[in-house]
C-alpha cells in the first residue's frame, strides 16, 4: 500500500497555486505534484492534500493572521496526517487477518514546502512514535516506510518553541489528548491510555527515527528574511538502508518552488517575463523531484507528462533544448536574491547581506534546537556542512573534550550534501 501526502506552505492554497497565475508562472511545485497524483482515480483515496496555514485555510482575519504569523492550525494538520496513516494501518491489518490481502508494506511519501515541509517532518516523527507504541499493544504484520521531500522547511515564529524543547507541542495539550482519545474504538482503552502518557514525550521532532528511510531536503541558499531559518533533521537509530540528502538551491524561499519573478519578488520584470535563471533552477528542482517520485513509483495523471514537456523535461526525465545560463548570470541572480526580503524591512531591518557579518548568511537549525552559524554566501552546502560544528564557545569547549565533529556528522550516518551543478541542471 502507498499513501501520498502533499502539504503546502504558509498562505499557499493548492488549488490557486496550481494554476499558472500570479508569481507561480508554471505552478508551485507541491501543488502541481499533488494535483497530478490526486487525479489518478485508482490512487485518489490514497492521496492527502493540505492547504498551508494562514489565509489559504479560509476563516476570519484573526485565525488567518495567526496562522500566517505563528503557524496556528499546524497541530490539526499533523493530526490529520497521523489519522490518515493509522486508519490505513487498521484497514490493512483487517484485510490481512481476513485473508483478503497479502500486502504487508505501507510506504508513506510526504512532500511539503516551508511550514508544510516542517509539518512533514513533525508528522513523520509523530507517526513513527505512535506506530511504535501501537506495535507494543496492537501489533500489526505491516512494515512502515516513510519517505520525505522537504522544500526549504522553515518553522517560522511560534511554531515549535525550540528554546523550551517542546517540539511541535504547545501549551494547549488538551487538543492532542482529545485527538488521541478518538482512537479508542480502533485500539482500545489500554492502547489509548498509553498513547496519552506518550503525549508528554513528543519532543525533539527534528530527530527522524528508523521508519523514515529517505529524506530529501531542498534548501534555498540565498534567503535572508528574519524568521526564515531552515531545519535539517537528525538521523537517529540504525542507519543501514536509510539515506538523507541535502540539496543546495540558488535563490530564495519562494523561487525554490516556482516563483519566477526576478529574484523571488512579488512583481514581474518590466516586460512581465520570468527570470530565465529562476526558470532554469525551477526546472532543475522539478526534474529532481520527478526522479524521486518515479523511483518511488508514484502514479500521476497524463497532464503531468504535458507539464514536464512544457518545461522541456522529457519522459525519460532528461532536459534538452533550453538556453544555458552562465556562471556570471547565476552569481548575479544569487547576489540580487540575497537582497530580497519576505518580511517588510520595517520589521526586518537586518536581513540585507550588506549589513555586516552577523546577518550576511542563511540561518540553519542543524539537528537540535540551536541555530547554527550562518550559511555564508560564498559557501556551498557541502562546504557549510563540512565545517566544524561550533556555534558558541560552549560548543568549542565540548568538541575539545569529546573530539571534533562537523555539521554533517552531527546529523548522523548516511547523510550527504549535494551542490548545485549549473551546467548539468542537477546536483553533484
Amino acid at each position: 500500500m502507498k499513501l501520498h501526502i502533499f502539504y503546502n506552505g504558509t498562505d499557499s492554497n493548492y488549488e490557486s497555486d496550481f494554476r499558472e497565475q500570479g508569481r507561480f508562472i508554471h505552478g508551485e511545485i507541491v501543488s502541481r505534484f499533488g494535483k497530478y497524483a490526486k487525479d489518478v482515480p485508482r490512487q485518489s483515496d490514497n492521496v492527502l492534500r493540505i492547504n498551508g496555514v494562514g489565509g489559504s485555510k479560509g476563516g476570519n482575519a484573526i485565525s488567518s493572521g495567526a496562522g500566517t504569523a505563528f503557524g496556528v492550525q499546524m497541530r490539526s494538520d499533523v493530526q490529520d496526517i497521523v489519522t490518515f496513516v493509522m486508519n490505513t494501518r487498521t484497514t490493512m491489518k483487517a484485510a490481512i487477518q481476513q485473508g483478503h490481502s497479502h500486502d504487508t508494506e505501507l510506504v508513506v511519501t510526504m512532500m511539503g514546502w516551508s511550514r508544510g515541509g516542517i509539518g512533514c517532518i513533525y508528522a513523520a516523527n509523530m507517526v513513527s512514535k505512535v506506530w511504535c507504541e501501537l506495535d507494543k499493544f496492537d501489533s500489526a504484520p505491516i512494515v512502515l516506510k516513510i519517505k520525505i521531500v522537504a522544500m526549504d522547511p522553515v518553522s517560522g515564529g511560534g511554531t515549535n518553541v525550540r528554546a523550551l524543547d517542546m517540539g511541535w507541542l504547545d501549551l494547549a495539550v488538551m487538543s492532542t489528548v482529545t485527538w488521541i482519545s478518538s482512537y479508542t474504538h480502533q485500539f482500545g482503552e489500554t492502547v489509548v491510555n498509553n498513547l496519552k502518557k506518550l503525549n508528554n514525550q513528543f519532543v525533539n521532532w527534528w530527530e527522524l527515527p528508523e521508519y523514515v528511510t529517505e529524506y530529501h531536503g531542498f534548501y534555498a541558499h540565498d534567503e535572508r528574511s528574519a524568521g526564515f531559518a531552515t531545519t535539517m533533521p537528525t538521523m537517529t537509530g540504525l542507519v543501514d538502508n536509510r539515506s538523507f540528502h541535502l540539496y543546495g538551491v540558488p535563490g530564495t524561499h519562494s523561487t525554490l518552488v516556482g516563483n519566477l519573478y526576478p529574484y523571488g519578488g512579488g512583481k514581474a520584470a518590466t516586460n512581465g517575463a520570468p527570470s530565465q535563471v529562476g526558470l532554469h533552477i525551477y526546472r532543475s528542482v522539478v526534474r529532481k523531484v520527478a526522479q524521486l517520485m518515479d523511483a518511488w513509483h508514484v502514479e500521476f495523471h497524463a497532464d503531468y507528462v504535458r507539464w514536464l514537456q512544457s518545461l522541456n523535461i522529457h519522459e525519460d526525465l532528461t532536459i534538452a533544448g533550453v538556453p544555458v545560463i552562465t556562471l556570471e548570470e547565476l552569481a548575479h541572480y544569487k547576489s540580487e536574491a540575497q537582497l530580497v526580503s519576505i518580511v517588510p524591512s520595517f520589521f526586518n531591518p537586518l536581513n540585507q547581506k550588506d549589513v555586516g557579518p552577523l546577518t550576511d548568511g542563511r540561518g540553519v537549525y542543524i539537528g537540535g534546537n540551536k541555530q547554527d552559524r550562518k550559511w555564508k554566501p560564498a559557501s556551498t552546502i557541502s562546504q557549510f556542512m563540512n565545517e566544524q560544528n561550533t556555534k558558541s564557545s560552549v560548543d568549542s569547549m565540548w568538541q575539545w573534550i569529546v573530539g571534533s565533529e562537523t555539521k554533517l556528522e552531527k546529523l548522523g550516518g548516511n547523510v550527504q550534501a549535494h551542490d548545485y551543478n549549473c551546467a548539468d541542471s542537477d546536483w553533484t
